[in-house]
């Protein structure tokens, strides 16, 4: 059976990063152990130098200084991982032998508050500070020929590279005018930030630089910035306003997601928006698409719950809006509609196709309409549509693709017209509250097979039963995991149709769209002679039966039948 791994927008994608980190883990090698006045520090030898890999018993204060040297032989690299989550560490210095400092060496080691780097270091392993988040002061002595601070910030030589800001940094910082690039993930972390002053001379901004700076609450980008990287000011949960320069032809993917913006101006200068891109921003209200933009990114505003308009400028080559709705030019692929749009949606008569996660998370939608004019919806096209209880699929529609009407909990029947010919795995995927599936044509493919030979159509869903027409073919005893039975015409009696109506007996007769039934009458069921009475189209799946010469026979009984 295939599988789909999933993403979603949100949270748990930042999650799932630190867990794909935390899951890392230095290779098992043999270990020897020092003791002096700092604690026990356990290292490995090669060819007459030391890499130190941790320390433990260490002075109650939790400060601490790596020693130039053990056994005689020089300490020369901290290795991966050699002090990780080390809560207790409060401070460290590390000695002017150490020419290299290995991956994630300080990673989660949330008591440290202060590290001064030696005169030696010379190499940049990655994430040697990722969350201690009491660290304040990075300090570099002066004799350092690859690596300088300032205000506690870790920068190189010529202080034209910011390496890295200590997460405990607070309040406003300006980043000083000698700097050019703002490394990936400097400022990562840093939640007590509320402001950052990024210089003119900054041209370079590096992906996950200010990502989880959940007090920022506003940015300018400078002119000489030509692209927004992946994740730059990701889960910058306050993050109210920011200003897009003309420089900017490029916004990564997740570059914004889960910001507090309460609206954007994108310059016209931006020719490309990535995925997910303003994900999560459930504060952004509108957002205007300019002549220049050329590529959007699939769920690139998905779960913006109070996002009611896209708008594309009519200069726009690519794209369109009507109604808020994002379309592409032609007007034949619905891309993105918003998740502020709330009701009843008719999807245009010009649209074939519904795109990848077009309707996404779109909460408040409870009723959409697919013409005839579309061939295809999509994967994840109507995914979490919670409200939805109702979708009307048109007849030319002939493949519904994986988990699209996945998790819509709150509809309870669907009608699969005879055009679909092709059903992908988990289209209706935890629709918890679905219970009937009416199919108006032969059996379609079922993930790629037989219906009766797949359980995944329906999977997590209520439990339910497929329904097929008299006549149709391909049917089996199951389909895509429920059990099948023929569709048959059904007298509504629950409604307040059956009855005395204009001195008229009659009732509502419910099927299959454009079927024709027969009323047939008998006055008695102990010998009886059926008489047609009257001929139904049922337009819209529906009919109304009445009698007008009921009055004439003391009892009369009814059956519906196909021609």
């Amino acid at each position: 059976m295939n599988t789909k791994l999933k993403f979603f927008t949100g949270p748990g994608r930042c999650a799932m990063k630190l867990l794909l980190a935390c899951c890392l883990a230095p290779a098992a090698q043999a270990q020897y152990y020092y003791t002096n006045s700092y604690g026990v520090w356990s290292y490995t030898p090669d060819n007459g130098t030391i890499t130190v890999t941790g320390v433990t018993n260490t002075p109650p204060n939790g400060v601490v200084v790596i020693p130039d040297t053990i056994n005689s032989d020089p300490v020369t690299s901290i290795g991966d991982y050699a002090f990780y989550d080390q809560t207790a560490l409060t401070g460290v210095t590390i000695g002017n032998s150490v020419t290299s400092i290995g991956e994630s060496v300080f990673k989660f080691c949330s008591g440290l508050k202060s590290v001064t780097l030696g005169s030696g270091v010379a190499n940049m392993g990655d994430e040697w500070f990722s969350a201690c988040s009491g660290l304040t002061n990075i300090a570099v002595d002066a004799g350092n020929a690859s690596y300088a601070s300032a205000g506690g910030v870790l920068f190189n030589k010529a202080m034209s590279w910011l390496f890295e800001c200590p997460q405990g940094l607070a309040g406003n910082y300006a980043v000083p005018n000698s700097v050019t690039i703002i490394e990936g993930d400097a400022f990562l972390g840093c939640s007590d930030l509320t402001s950052v002053t990024i210089p003119a001379s900054v041209t370079y901004i590096g992906s996950g630089a200010f990502w989880n700076c959940s007090g920022l609450t506003n940015v300018t980008i400078p002119s000489g910035v030509t692209s927004i990287g992946e994740s730059t000011f990701l889960a910058c949960s306050r993050l109210m306003s920011v200003t897009i320069p003309d420089s900017v032809t490029s916004i990564g993917e997740y570059a914004f997601e889960n910001c507090g913006l309460t609206s954007v101006t994108i310059p016209g200068s931006v020719t490309s928006i990535e995925d997910f891109s303003f994900a999560g921003c459930s504060d952004l209200a509108s957002a205007t698409i300019p002549d220049s933009l050329t590529s959007i990114g699939f769920e690139a505003f998905v779960k913006c719950d109070a996002l009611t308009n896209i708008a594309v400028n009519a200069g726009n080559a690519s794209y369109a809006s009507a109604g808020g709705v994002l379309f592409d030019k032609a007007m034949a692929t619905l891309i993105e509609y918003p998740g502020g749009l709330a009701g009843s949606y008719a999807v245009p008569n010009n649209v074939t196709s519904i795109g990848e996660y077009a309707f996404d998370g779109c909460s408040g939608l409870t009723s959409v309409t697919i013409p005839g004019s579309v061939t295809s919806i999509g994967p994840d096209a109507f995914l979490a549509c919670y409200a939805l209880t109702n979708v009307t699929i048109g007849d030319s529609v002939t493949s519904i693709e994986d988990y699209a009407f996945s998790a819509c909990t709150n509809l309870t029947s669907v009608t699969i017209p005879d055009s679909v010919t092709s059903i992908d795995q988990d289209a209706f995927y935890g629709c918890s509250g679905l219970h009937q599936a009416y199919f108006q044509g032969n059996a379609p493919s079922a993930n790629g097979q037989a219906g009766s030979e797949d359980n995944t159509v329906f999977q997590d869903a209520g439990a339910g039963t497929v329904y097929y027409l008299p006549g149709a073919t391909g049917w089996g005893a199951t389909f895509g995991g429920w059990p099948t039975a023929v569709w048959l015409p059904q007298v509504q009696a629950s409604n307040g149709s059956l009855g005395v109506k204009s001195n008229q007996f009659g009732f509502n007769i419910n099927w299959a769209g454009n079927m024709v039934v027969v009323v047939e009458a008998a006055t008695n069921l102990a010998n009886p002679v059926w008489v047609p009475v009257s001929t139904n189209t049922l337009t819209g799946g529906t009919s109304a039966f009445s009698d007008p010469q009921w009055t004439n026979y003391p009892g009369r009984y009814y059956r519906v039948t196909t021609p």
